[in-house]
């Protein structure tokens, strides 16, 4: 999966994700609900993750530019 988790154990990780997902979906949903809700927290994980990536890769861009622009005196 490609995710840094610092040290977490499997059991520490399976309880953060079983939080985040309490946020999206009530304890006695039914099952398509289940289904519905999960699809909508995975899609706006992966939006949020994008817009992180696209503002890292904007931030470094512009350093970069900026290291690279030679100094005027």
């Amino acid at each position: 999966m490609g995710i840094f988790c610092a040290g977490m154990t499997s059991t520490q990780r399976s309880e953060s994700a079983n939080h985040m997902l309490k946020q999206f979906i009530q304890r006695l949903a039914p099952m398509h609900m289940f289904v519905r809700k999960f699809n909508e927290f995975q899609m706006d994980r992966c939006d949020h993750e994008d817009k992180e990536a696209h503002v890292t890769k904007q931030f470094y861009r512009k350093h970069r530019v900026d290291v690279l622009r030679p100094v005027s005196m």
